[in-house]
């Protein structure tokens, strides 16, 4: 049995073995003290070659300090590659944790070797669980980028030398202090140097996260097997001794713990805190491209891609801990104390009791939980509305967005019977209903397929992302249709002060400022339901075409668009019933997407007038003592519009008011669902990668585009309030015009309420990514417990 174990831990440690000869390449695995001048050659080589290439990125980004959008091209890399420096020197300094954690690991798994097979199942179930799936995806989006940084300066010289037109490039965007002529010996130099560092950067990136996850789950592992030897240990086996056992452990794993989070902790610091920027940098880089191309976009979605999986890996290990940490707690109190005869030993356990959860910091300062991802993407956004306000266009181009934008939501909501139409036709006004009956059915049809399944977590989850997107459908087409009335209202209110607004050239550049920005994520919210959507209706013709390709049989395995459940077998009873299904399922597949599209656009479009009018409110609000009749005016017709836009932000709030609490609800389950299933898929797809980036980018799209149209509309009511107390009120001489000066500064900011319990915030989106990952977490126990049974 001994013998069987070790072959178990010596095929789960491979991937061990290859973060040391990846890591040992780079002269930062600790070796033992005779082989250390070796290993500090190779150090010094890679730091060396890091700073090589950060002082060319340094003299890049100097030379280019006037073009904001070339310099960030720089600015991103050369961050990237100080992360990268700073995690080799983590590990050179804090080489001596290294070895100590290695060596614990392997002496407390070797002490575990002779214990009962449960026991024995639930240490390595975690370390399985890492070889198996996590360690292949993280290498997989981490050497992509080699790929990808490989790929693109060779297809471009490949490409200029076939046109007849040699140019050459490099991997990073780098200036020197002396010249680098195209195709000299110096040239190829620094492209050997550029081609090592891209090489280090991303395998020491990759397998340094690699080597934290594995210990995370060895922790995880032994952790586990103590709290489970404590709730099951019988009393009268409850001795001193054994107590003085079970705390020795404990103590280990929070050395353990401790000895990894002061190695991890100055990178994990230090890559939370440049993510964001280097993100920021990179979504910037992306909006100002005039053609986007597969060459152009590769690197940025890769990349992006990568560091969020990165912080995400250690907001997922810190996570782990905390939580297997309580567990202890948990087990401690649920153990046979209380039939135990020696005081000492109820003493003991009221000792480890008070324990607090382990919680890994990075420098002492962040914890690294949960929160750590979360913030990430808060800070992204915060940084994205103070430094990226607007991409510049002239009037024309912007008014003319404006109305091709506006008419694109109109043209949408009109194919789904929700636009308010004063005297509709018949025909118009069965549009929603059909559109309820084809939505409501999906939902039922795979609720069914969900239920049959309830018993396979991976399969029943598939089911349930889809259920809950066809009632949210269902739900929007409800509250449109119910409240047509004040829809009409809404529209009007602000469609007339908007066109009188685009009529005056002083106002015109005030109210269009941030169009650019409510267009894009319309625009790549659109694209992401079209591609989820796309792959959904083509993975059965796509299936069928490939049999058709293959088999020489001639019978065809009929796969359903949708995992749904009908009265009728929809695959086995013929290739009529089979088409007629796939029909149904592809103008379901359409109104989701019409609906979808529609009204989230529709939401974006009215916070973005209703901001709009704030703000040429606000610049209104610029008096000159002389003129005391027309201030007068002014403040009289800002009351009056202020008004009108508390009423547009109650009808909003009573249109949209319950599609915003289901989708708080739902988006973290929907989300949860979709990473579930990535984890648990044992062969990746192309199919199954464009749904899951499709389905669970759209999601998260769709929940930032009313979180942060909700906090834009509340910022620019503030600014209107400030406006209005520094409008040069003191001094004036009629009482009146103070007083309704004061009475305008007593008015709250605008804040949209979700059916009176959540305020639509940017919180509300930091809300549903916590949601997310504590969703995850507990459908892995539940899922584990299921596989223990």
């Amino acid at each position: 049995m001994e013998q069987e174990r070790k072959k178990l831990i010596k095929k789960i440690d491979r991937c061990g073995v290859h973060v040391r000869i990846v890591l040992s390449l780079a002269g930062i695995w600790p070796y033992e003290k005779s082989e250390r001048k070796f290993k500090y050659c190779r150090w010094y080589m890679v730091v060396i070659l890091f700073i090589f290439n950060i002082i060319g990125i340094i003299g890049f980004i100097i030379h280019h300090r006037h073009n904001l959008t070339v310099m960030l091209t720089g600015f991103g890399i050369g961050l990237s590659l100080f992360c990268v420096a700073l995690k080799v020197m983590c590990f050179k300094y804090y080489g001596n944790n290294m070895v100590i954690i290695n060596k614990m690991l392997l002496d407390m798994t070797n002490d575990q070797m002779n214990v009962k097979d449960e026991i024995w199942k639930i240490l390595v179930q975690p370390m399985s669980y890492f070889t198996g799936v996590l360690y292949p995806k993280i290498s997989c989006s981490g050497f992509s980028l080699v790929v990808v940084m490989w790929t693109r300066p060779t297809l471009a010289m490949l490409i200029s030398y076939l046109k007849g037109n040699m140019t050459y490039a490099r991997f990073y965007p780098t200036r020197y202090f002396w010249t680098v002529t195209p195709g000299s010996w110096i040239w190829l130099a620094h492209f050997f140097v550029e081609l090592l560092a891209s090489w280090f950067v991303v395998s020491i990136g990759v397998m340094g996260d690699n080597w934290y996850s594995f210990t995370i789950s060895k922790i995880c592992g032994h952790f586990r097997i103590l709290n489970y030897e404590i709730r099951n240990l019988p009393f009268e086996e409850f001795t001193l001794s054994k107590i003085k056992h079970f705390h020795k452990r404990h103590q280990d794993l929070n050395v353990l713990a401790e000895l990894l989070g002061e190695l991890a902790g100055p990178f994990i610091f230090v890559v939370t805190l440049s993510t964001a920027v280097m993100l920021c940098t990179t979504i910037f880089q992306i909006s100002q491209m005039d053609v986007i191309t597969i060459g152009k976009i590769s690197w940025p979605l890769v990349y992006t891609s990568y560091k969020l999986v990165q912080i995400f890996i250690y907001a997922w290990g810190g996570e782990l801990i905390k939580m297997e940490s309580e567990a202890f707690r948990e087990a401690v109190y649920s153990s046979a104390w209380t039939d135990a005869k020696n005081k000492l030993v109820s003493h003991s356990i009221r000792m480890m009791m008070f324990q607090r959860p382990i919680v890994l910091t990075a420098c002492q300062i962040k914890p690294i939980t949960a929160e750590l991802f979360s913030g990430v993407c808060s800070n992204i956004q915060l940084f994205i509305s103070s430094t990226i306000k607007n991409i510049i266009m002239d009037e024309k181009k912007k008014l003319k967005a404006y109305v091709a934008f506006s008419g694109m939501i109109k043209k949408l909501m009109l194919l789904a019977g929700l636009w308010p139409v004063k005297n509709p036709t018949l025909f118009y006004s069965i549009k929603p209903l059909i559109a309820l009956s084809i939505a409501l059915c999906s939902a039922i049809v795979i609720t069914n397929f969900t239920i049959v399944n309830i018993k396979n977590i991976a399969v029943m989850t598939k089911g349930l992302s889809l259920a809950t997107s066809f009632y949210t459908t269902s739900l929007k087409i409800i509250c449109f249709a119910w409240n047509r009335k004040d829809a009409m209202v809404l529209h009007k209110t602000l469609a007339n002060y908007y066109n009188d607004y685009l009529n005056n050239k002083n106002l015109k550049n005030i109210v269009l400022t941030g169009l650019s920005d409510v267009r894009r994520l319309s625009i790549t919210f659109s694209i992401l339901v079209f591609l989820s959507i796309l792959t959904c209706a083509f993975r059965p013709i796509i299936s069928i075409l490939i049999q058709l390709v293959h088999n020489d049989n001639d019978t065809i395995l009929l796969t359903p668009a949708m995992p749904a459940k009908y009265p009728w077998n929809s695959t086995d009873n013929g290739q009529l019933i089979y088409w007629i299904t796939y029909l149904f399922e592809c103008s379901a597949a359409v109104c989701l997407f019409v609906v979808t599209c529609s009204v989230d656009s529709l939401f974006l479009f009215y916070v973005f007038q209703m901001s709009g009018h704030l703000r040429v409110m606000s610049c209104q609000l610029n008096f000159h003592e002389e003129n005391i009749n027309q201030n007068n005016k002014i403040i009289r017709e800002c009351v009056i519009k202020y008004g009108d836009l508390i009423k547009c932000r109650d009808i909003l709030q009573k249109i949209y008011g319950p599609i915003i609490l289901w989708m708080i609800i739902s988006s973290a389950l929907v989300i949860c669902a979709l990473i579930f299933q990535m984890a648990e898929l044992e062969k990746v797809t192309v199919g199954e990668v464009l749904l899951f980036t499709g389905y669970s980018g759209s999601k998260l799209l769709q929940t930032y585009m009313y979180a942060s149209s909700g906090s834009a509309l509340t910022s620019e009511s503030e600014n209107f309030l400030d406006a209005v107390y520094q409008s040069n009120w003191v001094g004036k001489n009629r009482k009146s015009f103070q007083t309704s000066i004061l009475i305008l500064l007593t008015q709250k900011p605008i804040v949209i309420i979700a059916c009176k319990y959540f305020s639509v915030s940017i919180d509300m989106f930091v809300m549903v990514l916590n949601k997310t990952l504590s969703y995850f977490l507990i459908l892995q126990k539940i899922t584990e417990k299921l596989e223990k049974k």
